[in-house]
């Protein structure tokens, strides 16, 4: 079996191979020739396939290490997490009694938890590949101790800053901050009853773990910090946050309404950090075509196109398209300007000890399992005015 580290190696050589030539198109200011774009095309997919191999690896082997703090073995030699070789692992027995072999088939999945690692750590990162929403929201530890946390929001930001003669009273700048306090929220969900059997493969296993049960939880998490309207145990997202500003469509192509929120953040001195747009606006952004019929991507070899469909970017800034929005309303936010609490990343629980009244029998006398997966997370906006509202996109 491939070890990480290698695995790792060929997903940066690639990348890196991609990222050359980009930048020798980019150096001579042209367009890509079709042998570019599909070597381009090959050299992403080939990196893609790396990382996700990158990041199994590493999520059987964090599910390995836990079986190890639980139950000590005997000893059996395995690869590292690292990819640094074989090493004999107190947690070998552990593993022929849970899973049956390195990498068999899982005999004994009767109750258990994985704890999936933070959001801030477990994305591979490759060049030029399109952000997700948690790639760019920074993530702050909460204490496990209270499951609180805490922030400072601005209200007021007036700059009086002047040239000031000696001796001369000097001007006074108000800044007005509100401490904002919260208590970190749950989201879960359980899965229907499954045949034991259809999950007695390690790979199907960690491919369900990781797939539906962490991107079901992911998902909501996204609909929380963009819509949450801070009701009950709901976060309050960038909707219901009072304060941030907004940029109407109007009768402007959509790239200029974009341009103009850029231009909103940049007058209050704050960069322009992604856009938040729906799958089903940016697809009507990227078709956007000139009078003569040309992609506005692509108008010209020798300039710098609002749309860059490869790297999706408007204007220079990425774009981060989630469904989580509605449909016509976008956001461009400044990344100092929002925080991502999490007291608790993904963690999957399963059992089969669970009474089923309807079949008059439990999971376990009808060789069935549940998950369960939840995380506990807050968001905040330290400053509204980072955040742009974009609508009629």
């Amino acid at each position: 079996m491939t070890s990480t580290q290698q695995l790792a190696e060929r997903r940066d050589a690639k990348a890196s191979e991609a990222t050359a030539i980009i930048d020798r198109i980019e150096r001579e200011q042209r367009l890509p020739s079709a042998e570019e774009k599909a070597t381009v095309q090959r050299l992403v997919k080939e990196a893609q396939e790396a990382a996700a191999m990158v990041k199994a690896q590493n999520h059987f082997y964090g599910f390995v290490k836990q079986i190890e703090d639980l139950v000590p073995g005997r000893g059996r030699n395995l690869q590292a997490a690292d990819g640094s070789g074989r090493v004999a692992g107190s947690w070998a027995e552990a593993v022929e009694k849970q899973m049956g072999d390195t990498y068999g088939r899982v005999k004994a999945l009767t109750s258990g938890t994985i704890t999936v690692p933070s959001l801030s750590t477990t994305l591979v990162r490759l060049p030029n590949r399109p952000p997700t929403l948690l790639d760019v929201i920074p993530t702050e530890q909460v204490s496990p101790d209270t499951g609180r946390y805490a922030y400072l929001q601005q209200t007021v930001n007036t700059q009086n800053a002047a040239v000031v003669a000696n001796s001369a009273l000097k001007p006074t700048s108000v800044y007005t901050v509100q401490k904002v306090e919260g208590a970190v929220t749950t989201i879960a969900h359980l899965s229907e009853q499954l045949e034991r059997q259809m999950l007695s493969d390690v790979r199907l296993f960690q491919d369900f773990v990781s797939g539906s049960l962490r991107d079901g939880v992911i998902m909501a998490l996204e609909g929380e910090i963009i819509a949450g309207d801070g009701t009950g145990a709901h976060l309050l997202g960038l909707s219901a946050t009072s304060g941030i500003q907004t940029q109407a469509k109007g009768a402007d192509p959509t790239p200029d309404t974009l341009r103009k929120a850029i231009t909103k953040l940049q007058l209050v001195n704050l960069a322009s950090g992604f856009f938040l747009i729906h799958p089903s606006d940016w697809e009507e952004i990227e078709l956007l075509r000139t009078a003569d019929g040309l992609y506005i991507s692509r108008t010209s070899p020798d300039n710098t196109p609002p749309v860059d469909t490869f790297n999706r970017t408007a204007w220079g800034v990425p774009v981060v398209v989630t469904a989580a929005l509605t449909a016509g309303t976008g956001y461009l936010v400044d990344t100092g300007s929002v925080m991502l609490f999490e007291r608790e990343g993904v963690q999957v629980d399963w059992s089969e000890n669970i009474y089923d009244s309807g079949a008059g029998a439990t999971d376990f006398q009808r060789n069935l399992i549940r998950f369960r997966a939840e995380g506990r997370w807050g968001f905040g906006v330290t400053r509204p005015g980072g955040v742009c509202k974009i609508t009629g996109i």
